[in-house]
Parts: structure tokens; C-alpha cells; sequence
């Protein structure tokens, strides 16, 4: 245990301190992000040409590519709210962080203690799962949720095989349950919570509590929530993440919370690691060799992606709503790919 929380302090505390140097010479957008020009980036203007060709190609509905806090790519409707419905779990990650700080939310506590039911009633089992499994997908709760994929359904596992906190399996559930407790513990639902907290300060664009909805499902009382955000709005999100939780001095999402976020709770097979709510990798993701530590979230054909070595944020979102194509990982990484080899 001493090991472990020798290593968290550590993670936060480098963190913390390439936040501090990114920092310096970092560029935050006011009301407007600033651009600057590929040729000012090092990007090849010809090379970056193939990047165009290509978002146009996927016939989704944006693509942006933000270093060091200024706009250097952007394809498609960057403006227009998209359903989030792959990404959300980050959103509520960073809520999740908030809360803690201020004392409304403890990540020990059970769902037995939160007052969280479905139907058919939970377990005593199923009860003793924490807010902390419910962030790291590790809750042992495998039921029927509301915005589930059919994959996830395929994947889920047995009722009962797992403890809480033993096993990982990514679970809309789980994170329906934590919109649940959020809503509870906070007094406000989880949209006006994100307005408060995060889009106001960070100045977010298009954000409007009123355009996100609820998702119900058959068999359980947890409904979905469905935040919409532009490319351009999701893109100041992976900028705060990548300055560890600060804008403008302002410290949004407490530091040491992006600390834990970005700490490998669970190890996957795919050499990647999972944490609240993040995907995390040391080297590779995307097939595109980073060599460093990148993060990222995605599902449904959207991605947010944060390379801190590299001061890069990149946003692809297709729109669910109109059933744009579903962007493969290996299509994104493409897209990426193209970027990077561009550079100069």
C-alpha cells in the first residue's frame, strides 16, 4: 500500500510540475481561439493538404488539431453541439474530481451509503461497490443499461463473477450510476453542474445545459446522460487536461485529481491502462508511436486525444444523432498519423 501511494504522489506531483512548465509559455483561448498558421506550427502545407482530403473522406462532422493552445487544423462544423454519447465519461470524471474537493462526493463511499437502487433491487454484493469502481469501470455490476452498445452487451460478464473492484469492464452502467450519485450528492444534475464548474470558467462556446438530454432504458431505473459538445468546446476540455486541470492560473479540476485520473487503476491487455475514466498509454496509441504519455478518450467513432509532449490536443466527432459513419481507431489513426508526419 506504502508502494502504491508512493507512486500516486509521484505521478501527481510530475504532473503537476510538466503543468507548470507547459504552462509557461502556454496560449489559453478567451471568447475566440487563436490560430496559427501550419508554416508557424512546422507543418508542411502540402503534406497537410492529405489531412483535409481525408477528414473529407470520413464524411464526419469535425477534425481539430490545437498545439500548445492554438488552433493549427480545423475541418467541418467545429461549432456545431455533437451527442456525446462515447465521451461523456470523462466529462463526469472531471465533475467528479470537483466534488471530492469540496466535500460533496467521497470516493469511498458505497453505493449501499449513496441510497443508489435499480430494479431488480442490488445485491449486498452489488451494494458495496464504491464511487471510485464506479469511475475505473470495476464495479461488478453487470446489468442492462440505459445507452449501452450491443458490444458492451456481448462483453459484459456474468453477473456475479467478479467483486467490485477486482475487474475491469468498460459498463455504461457504471457510469449511469455515478450521474446518479453525482445528481444526488450535489443537488443538481449533471449538466448544470458542468456549466458551473467548467464550461463558464474555460469560456466554452456553445455549451447550453438545455441541449443535453437524458437516455432511458428497459430494466433499470439509471438513464444515460447525454452531454453535446462542439469539437471546439471538447478541444478547451483536452487543453485544461493537458495543463493538469488549470486555465489561466485558475485550477478548474484539482491537480492532484488529474494525477489520479491519469493513473493506471487497471492494466489492459492492449498494453494500455485505464483510470477515471481515461484511456492512458506510455508510448503508443493509434497505432502512432508518441514514445511519452498520451491520453485519451474514445468510443462510438469519437476521440479526444492529449499528447503533453507534444503541448497536442486533436478532436474528431462524428454525429450519432444523424448517423454520420463510426470512425475506426485505425481511421483516427490515420488522421493523426498524417499530422504528425507533416511536421517539419
Amino acid at each position: 500500500m506504502k508502494r502504491l501511494e508512493f507512486f500516486l504522489s509521484l505521478v501527481i506531483i510530475l504532473t503537476a510540475l510538466a503543468s507548470q512548465q507547459a504552462r509557461a509559455d502556454a496560449v489559453f483561448p478567451g471568447g475566440a481561439w487563436s490560430t496559427l498558421s501550419r508554416k508557424a506550427a512546422g507543418l508542411d502545407i502540402k503534406k497537410m493538404v492529405k489531412v483535409r482530403h481525408y477528414f473529407e473522406d470520413l464524411g464526419t462532422t469535425a477534425f481539430m488539431v490545437v498545439i500548445n493552445g492554438s488552433v493549427v487544423e480545423k475541418q467541418g462544423a467545429i461549432g456545431k453541439r455533437v451527442n456525446l454519447e462515447g465521451l461523456s465519461q470523462v466529462l463526469l470524471s472531471a465533475i467528479s474530481g470537483i466534488a471530492r474537493a469540496n466535500g460533496r462526493l467521497h470516493l469511498g463511499q458505497t453505493l449501499g451509503q449513496t441510497g443508489i437502487d435499480d430494479v431488480p433491487a442490488l445485491s449486498a454484493t452489488e451494494k458495496s461497490a464504491t464511487v471510485r469502481d464506479l469511475l475505473t469501470c470495476s464495479s461488478g455490476v453487470y446489468r442492462d443499461a440505459a445507452g449501452e452498445t450491443a458490444r458492451e452487451v456481448r462483453r459484459r460478464p456474468v453477473p456475479g463473477s467478479h467483486a467490485p473492484g477486482t475487474f475491469w469492464a468498460y459498463s455504461t452502467w457504471d457510469y449511469n450510476a455515478l450521474s446518479a450519485v453525482l445528481q444526488k450528492q450535489l443537488g443538481m444534475s449533471v449538466f448544470q453542474a458542468f456549466e458551473n464548474d467548467i464550461a463558464r470558467p474555460l469560456e466554452m462556446h456553445d455549451y447550453r445545459v438545455k441541449a443535453n438530454r437524458w437516455v432511458g432504458g428497459q430494466g433499470t431505473l439509471m438513464k444515460a446522460p447525454r452531454f453535446y459538445l462542439s469539437a471546439q468546446d471538447l478541444a478547451r476540455f483536452g487543453l485544461l487536461y493537458l495543463h493538469a486541470g488549470n486555465w489561466r492560473g485558475q485550477q478548474v479540476v484539482p491537480a492532484d485529481w488529474v494525477g489520479q485520473s491519469l493513473n493506471e487503476a487497471f492494466k489492459l491487455p492492449n498494453a494500455l491502462g485505464f483510470g477515471f475514466g481515461w484511456w492512458i498509454s506510455h508510448d503508443t496509441a493509434f497505432d502512432n508511436d508518441f514514445g511519452s504519455l498520451a491520453f485519451f478518450a474514445h468510443n462510438r467513432g469519437q476521440y479526444l486525444l492529449v499528447v503533453p509532449s507534444l503541448k497536442l490536443v486533436v478532436v474528431q466527432l462524428t454525429n450519432p444523432d444523424r448517423h454520420e459513419p463510426v470512425i475506426t481507431p485505425g481511421q483516427f489513426g490515420t488522421l493523426v498519423r498524417l499530422v504528425l508526419e507533416s511536421r517539419t
